[in-house]
C-alpha cells in the first residue's frame, strides 16, 4: 500500500504560503487560507468552532496569548496560533474552494511523487539489466 502524505503536502501549502511562524500558525491566517469568511468581532468563534470539530487542545494544539496593543488604556489583541499539525487538519477539513484546492493540489503532489518514484525505479532496473548485458558479453 503506498504512503499518502496528506498532511504534509497540507504542511507545503502552509510553508509556501509564508504562514508558519516558529512552527506556528496564526488562527486568522489560517482561517484566510482554508477561505472562511469572518469579521473582527467573530473571528474567535470562527476559530473556536474549528477547535471543537477538531477536538484540539490548548496549549498543545493550539496556544492562545494576549498582546498589548499600546496605548494608554492597556488594551490587548487576542492571538490565537495552531501548531502545524492542527492547522493541517483545519486545511485539509476545510469545505471551502480554497480547501478543495489544498486537497487538490495535495492528490497533485502525491501523484507527481509516484510517477517520480516510478521513474527512479525504471531507472534502477535499467542500469541493472544493462550491467547484467554488459557483464555477460
Amino acid at each position: 500500500m503506498n504512503e499518502i502524505n496528506t498532511l504534509d503536502q497540507a504542511e507545503l501549502v502552509l510553508r509556501r504560503n509564508n504562514l508558519v511562524i516558529n512552527e506556528l500558525v496564526e488562527g486568522k491566517s489560517l482561517l484566510d487560507i482554508c477561505g472562511y469568511s469572518y469579521t473582527d468581532k467573530n473571528w474567535g468563534t470562527v476559530v473556536q468552532r474549528q477547535v471543537d470539530k477538531h477536538s484540539f487542545l490548548i496549549n498543545e494544539d493550539y496556544f492562545v496569548s494576549h498582546k498589548n496593543v499600546g496605548g494608554g488604556n492597556n488594551a490587548t489583541r487576542k492571538i490565537v496560533e495552531f501548531t502545524v499539525d492542527a492547522a493541517n487538519h483545519v486545511l485539509l477539513a476545510a469545505m471551502t474552494p480554497e480547501g478543495k484546492k489544498a486537497r487538490q493540489e495535495a492528490i497533485e503532489d502525491r501523484k507527481a511523487k509516484q510517477t517520480s518514484e516510478k521513474g527512479i525505479n525504471l531507472e534502477k532496473l535499467y542500469e541493472k539489466a544493462l550491467f547484467e548485458f554488459q557483464t555477460a558479453m
